[in-house]
C-alpha cells in the first residue's frame, strides 16, 4: 500500500493564537469544561484527552500546552480568543474544517472557547506534551538498524502516516480479521489509543502473547522491542499511535 499523508483544512489564524507563557494564565479544560473534556489517561510525559462537542455546544474558555490532536469524527468548528486578548476588536473567530482520522501537532494554545457551528457531533483527541518538544532529547530512526526496526519501513501496507515532523509521528494502524503484521519491528517510546478491536496475538523472539483488546483504551509504553501482531479475532482492529522518536 502506497503511504500517504492525511490532511485537514485549518484556517490560518489558529496557527498563530499567541502561545500560553505566562503560567497562570493557564486555564485547564479539564477544570473549565468537564462535560466537554474527559481525561482518558496520562503519564509523566502526556495527558490524553478525549473532546466532544454536539451541535451548537460551546466550551469555556481554557487553553491547552504542546499537543498532538487527532479527529475521531470531524465537522466544523468556530474557535474564539476573549475580547480583552484581541488586539482588533472587529478580528472574526477561525473557522476549522476538520477531516475524520486526520492528525496535526499543534502549538500552546492561548485562552479561546470552540464552538461547533456544524450540523453533526465532533470527536477528537488530545495528547498533551507535560514537556515541551524542543526540551526532549532525540535519537531519530535508522533503517539500516536490525535491532531498531521501523513498523512503517516494515510494515507500509499496515501503517498509514497521518503526521511526522523531526520529533514524532502519527500512525493509523488496521489489521482485517486474520491478518498479520508478518514482519517483526519495534516502536520507541509511544501512546497507543485503539480505535476498534476484540483481540491480538503477539509474536515475540520469546513466543506468543493473546492480548484482550477494549476499544477507547490508551497505552503508554517506554519502548516496544522486535514483535509483530496477528488479528485473531473476527472482527477488524484499528490504533492511533504516537511516537516519541526514540527520546532518551
Amino acid at each position: 500500500m502506497h503511504l500517504f499523508y492525511k490532511t485537514f483544512v485549518l484556517s490560518a489564524g489558529l496557527l498563530v493564537l499567541a502561545a500560553c507563557s505566562d503560567p497562570e494564565a493557564y486555564r485547564d479544560p479539564i477544570k473549565v469544561s468537564p462535560d466537554i473534556y474527559t481525561v482518558l489517561g496520562e503519564n509523566d510525559n502526556v495527558r490524553v484527552l478525549e473532546a466532544s462537542l454536539a451541535p451548537g455546544q460551546e466550551t469555556e474558555a481554557h487553553s491547552h500546552h504542546e499537543s498532538v490532536v487527532y479527529v475521531l469524527e470531524g465537522g466544523v468548528l468556530s474557535v474564539s480568543m476573549p475580547k480583552p486578548t484581541i488586539s482588533d476588536p472587529s478580528e472574526t473567530p477561525d473557522i476549522l474544517y476538520l477531516e475524520t482520522n486526520s492528525a496535526f501537532f499543534r502549538d500552546p494554545v492561548a485562552l479561546h472557547t470552540v464552538e461547533n457551528i456544524g450540523d453533526t457531533d465532533v470527536n477528537w483527541l488530545i495528547f498533551e506534551l507535560k514537556a515541551p518538544v524542543f526540551e526532549r532529547d532525540f535519537d531519530l530512526f535508522d533503517h539500516e538498524d536490525s535491532e531498531s526496526i521501523d513498523a512503517v519501513y516494515i510494515t507500509p501496507d499496515v501503517y498509514d502516516v497521518l503526521f511526522e515532523d523531526d520529533d514524532m509521528r502519527v500512525l493509523h494502524g488496521h489489521l482485517v480479521p486474520g491478518a498479520s503484521e508478518d514482519s517483526m519491528h519495534s516502536h520507541p517510546e509511544m501512546v497507543v489509543y485503539l480505535l476498534a478491536g476484540d483481540e491480538l496475538t503477539l509474536h515475540t523472539p520469546e513466543g506468543l502473547t493473546t492480548i484482550e483488546l477494549t476499544p477507547g483504551s490508551v497505552s503508554f509504553y517506554d519502548a516496544v522491542d522486535r514483535h509483530y501482531a496477528e488479528n485473531s479475532a473476527d472482527t477488524v482492529v484499528a490504533w492511533i499511535v504516537i511516537e516519541f522518536k526514540n527520546r532518551k
